[in-house]
């Protein structure tokens, strides 16, 4: 017999494709910027040091942490999670913007801060690079379960509808990137915000993505195969052989 491709099901997890692909582009759109600008918004020593302990926590999260925290909350749980730490990143960068005391206005750089701005932009990259670990590996496991689910409801192979459904993240991804960057130089340049205000709309907009895509996302991951948690940590330590 031949089977027929359950259309419904497909549409469903082409929904939640699209919640995730939208939100996760927003979210993370507002986190590259901040990256970008650190040491001019900042002081140099402040956006340089900011962007060290981004990147270290990342990488200590991706080692021990990410793994644990997938197999205790699942990929939409753990999406959601890492897309919240961004924006509080993303929140505490607005703030710290705020904190310097003395701007070149010719360069438009921060040359002086004030006492809190390192202590605040550590804090936001500290928790920034928790989220940045945890995020892709989610982000994998809810990209991959949804492809599988598409495959099987439409009766296509896994790996076509994977690089189709790729492709098309990519573009909202890229564009989405593209679109947040310029929209920070026009509205300092054009709307005369400050860079502190616009990283704080950005946070906004990064918190307001985490909502979304909690209330209207479903959880639609593969049940996970049996086993404690702690091999299952372990397996992964092993990789790095």
């Amino acid at each position: 017999l031949i089977s027929e491709p359950n259309l419904e099901e497909a549409r469903l997890c082409r929904r939640e494709f699209n919640i995730m692909r939208w939100a996760f582009a927003v979210n993370h759109a507002t986190v590259t910027t901040p990256i970008l600008t650190a040491s001019s918004v900042l002081t140099n020593a402040a956006g340089q040091a900011g962007n060290a302990v981004l990147y270290g926590a990342t990488l200590l999260c991706s080692m021990f942490i990410s793994t644990i925290a997938f197999e205790v909350l699942g990929a939409k749980k753990g999406l959601t999670l890492s897309m919240g730490l961004y924006a509080i990143y993303v929140l505490l960068f607005g703030v710290s913007a705020s904190l310097c005391a003395v701007l070149d206005k010719k360069q438009g750089t921060c040359t002086e801060g004030e006492p809190l701005q390192l202590p605040v932009v550590l804090l936001g990259s500290a928790i920034g690079g928790f989220g940045a670990g945890i995020l892709w590996t989610c982000q994998g496991a809810f990209f991959a379960s949804v492809c599988e689910r598409v495959a099987k409801a439409e009766l296509r192979e896994t790996p076509a509808v994977t690089a189709e459904l790729a492709g098309s993240f990519a573009v909202v991804f890229l564009a989405m990137e593209s679109a947040v960057r310029a929209s920070a130089t026009l509205l300092t340049k054009y709307a005369n915000l400050t860079y502190s205000v616009v990283f704080l709309l950005f946070g906004v907009l990064a918190l307001a993505s985490t909502i979304a895509f909690a209330a209207f996302a479903s959880n639609i991951e593969s049940p996970k195969p049996r086993g404690s948690l702690c091999g299952k940590a372990l397996s992964a330590v092993q990789l790095w052989r």
